[in-house]
């Protein structure tokens, strides 16, 4: 009988010692697996959240455009004004009319900067 315990003691103790080996050799390659199924799962997320970005900021950026785009038609009509009123012999920038345009030309850009800073995507 004590050979037997003998026997049996040791063949669960070396037993232990190699699953112990074989289970930290399962946690080590199970944590590499992990490791490796982040970084992949974080790449495809950054990869496609910097391209939703940039067709965000892309679809933004045309919804101001025409208020872009608005500004230097209102400036040009403007210095127009002006130089047909100095050719009248008027001081064109003094006329009512020119501070007209200028606080157009001062509501779109205040638009302009109110919309970028709301609504654009901070990058």
């Amino acid at each position: 009988m004590n050979t037997m315990k003998t026997v049996f003691t040791k063949l669960f103790s070396e037993d232990k010692v190699e699953l112990g080996k074989h289970e930290v050799e399962l946690a080590v390659t199970a944590a590499k697996d992990y490791a490796d199924k982040s970084d992949s799962l974080y790449k495809d997320a950054t990869s496609k959240g910097e391209s939703n970005k940039k067709e965000f900021f892309s679809k933004q950026a045309a919804l101001v455009k025409p208020l872009n785009e608005l500004r230097p038609q209102v400036y040009r009509e403007m210095m127009d004004f002006i130089k047909k009123a100095d050719d009248l012999g008027l001081d064109g920038k003094s006329l009512p009319q020119t501070k007209a345009y200028e606080k157009v030309i001062s509501d779109i850009d205040k638009r302009v900067d109110f919309f970028n800073k709301e609504y654009m995507p901070k990058l």
